[in-house]
């Protein structure tokens, strides 16, 4: 346990778990008893030299029965952030060697976190729990698989993200793996080459979960972005054909779409993907536009 402190919390340089009252900052107000709580993690502001502007504040996360929070400093003007577990469609959040950032959408309003890379052991610790009463299983009718070996064609950050990521208890049933690949783009002038980002699609007795590499670009060494949502939470999904390969659009409820570009070795891998949700969900229709080759 942490003794109160009468330090600002705007110097504080790490993060913590908040057990008792006694561990919350004393220039925070507190807006519930702790025993409410299901988890409580402090995570500082940017370390800019005095006399500068924060980049972003230092908040406290917080998580009950029902609810996500997310209380900046007072001094921030920055409002806190509720969102309802009901309501929550979609968790995303990116980590690099310098920074992480947390994004939560709703049906209504979409929230971006920027957080010190050292402290992505919290983040994850806290969405672990987040996940345990956000996403409940849901019956497929197809047996469990094991994630590929590391001799298997896939990023190797692709593959150490989805090992950290899964949840005890959680199976995978089907997974598609897209390593990095480059893309010919037709200019005015020119044609130049884009670098798309690796991409380790994963469905799981839990939720539908994206790993990529963050920006798709030869110098991003380190970046991996990660997305997911609650299986019941999807409504549609279609193959575009394009050049060089196919998109595969799945739709989630509220408009929010994820565009995903695949080569086409993999349309056999996205289909049974693809056929397995239109079993699972009684609501959900595929229309896929590209057949398998």
């Amino acid at each position: 346990m942490l003794l109160q402190s009468q330090a600002d919390s705007l110097q504080y340089r790490f993060a913590y778990e908040i057990r008792a009252m006694a561990d919350v900052p004393w220039d925070f107000p507190f807006p519930l008893p702790i025993d409410e709580c299901c988890s409580i993690i402090f995570m500082p502001g940017d370390t800019q030299e005095a006399g500068q502007k924060s980049y972003y504040p230092p908040r406290i996360y917080l998580l009950t029965r029902d609810t996500f929070a997310v209380y900046p400093h007072p001094s921030a003007d920055e409002p806190p952030f509720l969102i309802s577990l009901e309501d929550l469609i979609e968790v995303s959040s990116e980590r690099a060697l310098l920074y992480g950032a947390l994004q939560l959408h709703s049906s209504t309003t979409s929230k971006n976190f920027q957080y010190n890379a050292a402290h992505h052991k919290y983040v994850a610790s806290l969405l672990r729990k987040v996940r345990l009463i956000w996403l409940p299983p849901c019956r497929m009718r197809v047996p469990t698989v094991a994630l590929p070996g590391r001799d298997r064609p896939v990023d190797f950050r692709c593959q150490c993200a989805a090992e950290a990521e899964l949840d005890i208890g959680e199976q995978v049933h089907k997974y598609c793996l897209q390593p990095q690949r480059e893309k010919n783009i037709e200019g005015w002038i020119f044609r130049r080459t884009q670098v798309l980002p690796a991409i380790f699609l994963i469905l799981t007795n839990r939720r539908i979960m994206a790993i990529s590499t963050s920006k798709g670009t030869t110098e991003d060494q380190y970046g991996i972005a990660l997305r997911y949502t609650a299986v019941g939470n999807l409504s549609g999904a279609s193959i575009e054909q394009a050049p060089d390969g196919f998109e595969f659009n799945l739709e989630i409820k509220h408009s929010r779409t994820w565009r995903l570009f695949f080569g086409n070795e993999q349309i056999s891998s996205v289909t049974a993907i693809l056929s397995l949700l239109n079993e699972s969900l009684p609501v959900f229709h595929e229309s896929p536009r590209l057949s398998p080759t």
